[in-house]
């Protein structure tokens, strides 16, 4: 383990390397379903999009602690991984030049390539990062770290967004595509400088898959946490590829103001990352993912209701500070129960990629079928079916959840459900604003 000047300097490199991973990250999460629209994808392609990729990343999982042996150690195997994936970038870029037939197959087999790469690499980063970042602060680096990345999401977004309105045609999607290949280089050029603590899992390696199975045996909590988490992502891959086919295909609101709405997400995420990383500190991580479990639920029932710009504008901040509290308590609560063994990550992340891969099925089949739910057709019984089963889920799974990481104080669910939305903001802003006051105070120019 570095020393305390070494470990500062790894998590500044850390955090230089998230915020340019958020960039390419960004890029291709939130402009690859408007991409392959305009290549003339429907919503059944838009479902097979969502999961094909997925599949192959999740495919690989078992595979990743024998990977990780072979390349020597999960640096070397992150750092390599990275690498492809975002060189992959640059043909996905270049389709509408060179692969005019069947572009959207060509676009499906190579995000599979990039997300088999990227999936190996994530499980790698997940484990030397849970071993290099102190347990007594990994709430608040994560959040800070996410935050700053979440600011370099927010400006990548609208910028994104105002290069596909000005250039034309398909010219705009390679131009935001080999950007985000540039940005990837720059994270890649950063991680190579963390540095990796000893590791020594070699009979883990050996045995992944059973180690796991006798893992889930013998921890009824990791299974149950495992299984909700799986259950949840299904329920909330059903509707959420299609957010942005509404917005783009049935509601026709343009580039601009689909970068505009999905800016307000990465604003909300911006502002509470850092909030609900003290939350997880004081409170644990369960108590904050049941909360979140509640408001996550309620996005895509409040897509039934919105159809202006404006209204889906709140709606995606909305979700972005329901989501940024739910994969920051999912994240931290997944390190605190596995004991950062890559090999029960991976699995892990198997299970819950085989739910990520059938969701958008679902969903995409849905959309496609022409099934009325309560006379909603279409996307609406999508979102609305999602709907339900989040809630369903949660009601289920969530209370067989025990907390892993010792928290200060754990109140009940209903009190910091309510607490979480109006005591606990006006605390934090307090709080940041006096220690932005104090900071200004102490630097302002001496004279």
């Amino acid at each position: 383990m570095p020393q305390s000047k070494e470990l500062r300097s790894a998590l500044r490199d850390s955090t230089i390397d998230g915020t340019a991973s958020s960039v390419t990250g960004t890029i291709t999460g939130n402009y690859i379903t408007p991409f392959a629209l305009a290549l003339g994808a429907d919503a059944g392609a838009i479902g097979l999009m969502n999961s094909i990729p997925k599949l192959a990343g999740t495919l690989v999982q078992p595979f990743v602690g024998r990977f990780i042996k072979i390349m020597g150690g999960r640096k070397p195997a992150c750092n390599t991984m990275t690498l492809v994936g975002r060189l992959l970038l640059i043909p996905i870029a270049l389709i509408p030049f060179i692969f005019t037939t069947n572009p959207v197959w060509w676009l499906i087999g190579l995000l599979s390539l990039s997300q088999l790469a990227s999936n190996l690499a994530v499980t790698a980063w997940a484990s030397w990062i849970g071993d290099l970042v102190p347990q007594n602060i990994m709430g608040r680096f994560f959040g800070r770290r996410n935050s700053i990345g979440g600011m370099a999401a927010f400006l990548t977004t609208l910028g994104a967004g105002a290069l596909l309105t000005r250039l034309d045609g398909m010219f705009g999607f390679t131009t935001i595509f080999l950007l985000a290949v540039v940005a990837g280089l720059v994270s890649n050029f950063y991680l190579r400088r963390i540095p990796e603590p000893a590791f020594h899992d070699g009979h883990h390696m050996r045995s992944p898959i059973s180690e796991f199975r006798s893992e889930l045996r013998k921890n009824h909590n990791f299974k149950r946490f495992v299984f909700y988490i799986s259950s949840f992502y299904l329920a909330t891959y059903i509707a959420a590829p299609f957010f942005a086919v509404s917005m783009l295909k049935d509601f026709n609101i343009g580039y601009e103001a689909y970068a505009l709405v999905i800016a307000f997400n990465m604003l909300a995420v911006i502002i509470s990352q850092p909030y609900w990383g003290r939350l997880a500190d004081r409170f644990g991580d369960r108590a904050v993912l049941a909360v979140c479990a509640v408001f996550t639920t309620l996005v895509p029932a409040f897509w039934l209701f919105v159809h202006e710009p404006v209204g889906m504008m709140f709606i995606y901040m909305f979700s972005g500070f329901a989501w940024a509290g739910f994969d920051l308590a999912t994240f931290n609560y997944l390190l605190g129960a596995t004991s950062h063994k890559p090999s029960y990550i991976a699995n892990y992340s198997m299970l819950t990629g085989l739910a990520v891969v059938a969701g958008p099925l679902i969903g995409g089949a849905l959309a496609e079928s022409g099934i009325a739910v309560v006379s909603l057709v279409g996307l609406s019984t999508v979102f609305l079916v999602s709907f339900v089963l989040r809630a369903l889920f949660s009601t289920l799974m969530m209370p067989g959840l025990a907390e892993v990481r010792p928290a200060k104080w754990v109140p009940p669910v209903q009190v910091l459900l309510w607490k979480s939305l109006t005591v606990y903001p006006l605390r934090f802003l307090t709080h940041e604003m006096s220690v932005a006051q104090h900071y200004i105070y102490h630097h302002r120019p001496r004279r």
